[in-house]
């Protein structure tokens, strides 16, 4: 039963074609992995297409948006700072890792204004 249903929603037209968002795409992964790893018959097969799937659409959702806008680069700069900062210092104490945030967002404020 389990290999009709996979089968069937892998044909063309079935159920894979007519999801696009990801984060259904996210759900239907999570149900090959569940499944794939139960051992159901066909559920591997589901998976592979799932995952190819869910990667092709992020990489049309990449290539559609376009370069970042400056905005969102300064964001991430100050993010990965963020997170470099807390990979060096581990075992900081929270108020320099908050000094440390009011440093980044000062440094992103002035570089959007």
């Amino acid at each position: 039963m389990a290999d009709n249903f996979l089968q069937g929603m892998t044909e063309p037209g079935g159920f894979l074609s007519t999801i696009t968002s990801n984060e259904n795409l996210a759900i239907a992964e999570q149900l090959g992995l569940y499944l794939t790893l139960n051992h159901f018959e066909g559920a591997e097969k589901f998976y592979r297409q799932i995952v190819g799937l869910r990667l092709a659409n992020q990489a049309l959702e990449l290539f559609q948006s376009g370069p970042l806008d400056t905005t969102e680069q300064y964001r991430n700069e100050a993010l990965m700072a963020i997170a470099q900062y807390v990979k060096s210092n581990p075992r900081c104490r929270e108020d320099e890792l908050q000094a440390e945030i009011c440093r980044q967002i000062q440094i992103f404020a002035q570089k959007i204004q």
